[in-house]
């Protein structure tokens, strides 16, 4: 303005509307998006710099005193102002307004008097220090820094903190995962005078997300989704859908991903791992007997659980039942050693990696929650595939923030509907885990469909108890008959009737062992459909 006084011309500061500004970088961005009729918009208002209310440009007219009202525009008026704009950034930690450093305690504001104090949270009743670490073996020049809390007690605080009221307070933790630039440590919530601040157990994401090559994850993705579906379908844009959704929806529910092979060197492993350099912090590798421990605070919080040489025996139920509990249910409890357990939201999506490809868990039939993909040796063993793959990362999740979903979501609760990820590896597993006695009913029965070749049979329970203890090698009883009937077949008696049965006698004249009708009994007998028990060819 002072230069400009000799030339007596009319100044104004002028932008693009804040409102494309995630879309498009600057004049020319905008031009190149924009249809010939607001083009021509855009133009007019290039020509005519008037503030007032525009479409595509912001104007303010340079005038005395403006420098207080740019001030105002950036939000430099006041610090409280100032943070609360760009909070999303700030967050928790210390910043410099004017020459002076603040920082957000929970509530307001306030001057940082004494740094050490920003060093430590309180939740609730308990103190926790920040560390921060960083991962030499994949970012050597410590660009990521890795932010962990560390419990304290009280009397260590005082050692480090003189006045600890300075420590910023929370009444309690929340867990939101988010891995874009929305994410928010802190929330504030105010509710009929009642004022909650919560600190976030998520931690933040950070990727340099730009065009790129990634032929490295490609070629590795291709081969760990080479299952197919019964459809015929590669599973390959599945794994990608999946990716996709977990890193920019990662609160949608999605199926537990197993991947299974008795081989060596399939690469299982190495997905986990992949995952781990995508979602960082948020992912946690344990076995499966860990998973038995009553403190759950390791990995209620994070988003990926990977399970190493999974194998979940039949005794083992509490593990599996679990496992479908976490798959499904919104909210899970955080349990620590010396603490009352919390109840925290549940976005905890699981991977399981096993060497036992049919009966590393028992998974009944009809269960929707699992994924299972078997996994074939790899060409080659590439001993740099990792780092790899971790420069190519950036890259390959701008291509999924680009690219659209192959399969719809939201059409079950695991999000896809399960003919999407219905494989015969799945029901290999279901077939090799299925409830013994659940088993031997259905053998049985479609034993009997083949035998005596009917399109329809009628028993009762007490009629398979007594057939079925009959063959011998196992030992059921009509209570278990009738639950099995009741609740997993989902069927009802037929009303009080006769009806045929059959049996299996040797002919007198060949010895051959034919099926005939019986005769007919009276009774309330369940129906049993052939389509039910035996896929036609």
């Amino acid at each position: 303005m002072e230069y400009m006084k000799p030339f007596d011309v009319d100044l104004y500061f002028s932008h693009i509307a804040t409102k494309y500004s995630e879309s498009e970088k600057g004049l020319d961005d905008l031009i190149s998006t924009l249809k010939p009729k607001k083009k021509t918009k855009l133009v007019e208002e290039l020509n005519d710099l008037i503030t007032g209310r525009k479409d595509f440009i912001n104007c303010m007219a340079l005038s005395p005193g403006i420098k207080y009202k740019l001030e105002k525009y950036f939000f430099l008026d006041n610090v409280a102002n100032f943070y609360e704009n760009y909070k999303a950034i700030l967050e928790d930690r210390i910043f410099k307004w004017k020459g002076a450093s603040y920082y957000f305690d929970g509530s307001k504001v306030v001057r940082d008097n004494l740094t050490k104090a920003k060093m430590f949270i309180k939740v609730a009743d308990q103190y926790y220090r920040k560390c921060i670490v960083f991962d030499d073996d994949h970012d050597k020049e410590h660009k990521q820094p890795i932010m962990k809390l560390v419990r304290y007690n009280e009397g260590t605080v005082r050692q480090e903190v003189k006045d600890i009221s300075l420590i910023p307070r929370y009444q309690m933790f929340f867990n939101e995962p988010e891995n874009t630039n929305k994410y928010r440590r802190i929330k504030r919530e105010v509710f009929e005078g009642i004022e909650t601040v919560s600190y976030n157990r998520y931690n933040p994401v950070y990727h340099d997300i730009k065009p790129g090559s990634w032929k490295t994850i490609e070629s590795f993705l291709r081969h760990i989704f080479s299952d197919t579906n019964l459809a015929g379908e590669t599973m390959y844009e599945f794994g990608l859908d999946y990716i996709q959704h977990t890193f920019f929806e990662p609160r949608k529910k999605m199926p537990v991903l197993c991947f299974v092979s008795k081989e060596r060197n399939t690469g299982k492993s190495t997905f986990l791992y992949l995952m781990r350099a995508i979602f960082q912090e948020n992912v946690i590798v344990v076995d499966s007997d860990r998973l038995n421990s009553q403190f759950s605070s390791v990995y209620s919080d994070k988003l990926i659980v990977g399970i190493e040489e999974a194998f979940v025996s039949e005794k083992r139920t509490e593990i599996k039942e679990k496992i479908k509990n976490w798959a499904t249910n919104p909210n899970m409890l955080m349990e620590q050693k010396g603490k009352d357990a919390s109840e925290i939201k549940n976005y905890m999506h699981i991977i399981v990696c096993s060497n036992n490809e049919t009966n590393f868990m028992q998974i009944d039939e009809g269960e929707n929650r699992y994924a299972v993909l078997k996994v074939g040796v790899l060409e080659k063993d590439d001993p740099f595939i990792m780092s790899k793959m971790e420069k190519e990362i950036g890259a390959f999740l701008y291509y999924l923030s680009k690219r659209e979903y192959h399969y719809e979501c939201g059409e079950s609760r695991m999000g896809f509907n399960p003919e999407v990820y219905m494989t015969e590896s799945l029901i290999r597993v279901q077939e090799r885990t299925e409830n013994k006695a659940v088993k031997e009913i259905k053998d049985f029965i479609r034993q009997s469909f083949i035998d005596y070749e009917t399109v329809e049979l009628y028993y009762s329970p007490k009629d398979l108890a007594i057939e079925i203890n009959q063959v011998g090698g196992f030992t059921i009883s009509k209570s278990t008959i009738i639950d099995f009937l009741k609740y997993d077949m989902n069927m009802r008696p037929e009303p009080m009737m006769r009806y045929d049965y059959y049996v299996m006698k040797a002919d007198p004249n060949t010895g051959t062992i034919i099926p005939e009708k019986g005769g007919t009994k009276t009774g309330r007998p369940y129906k049993f459909i052939r389509k039910d028990f035996i896929k036609e060819e």
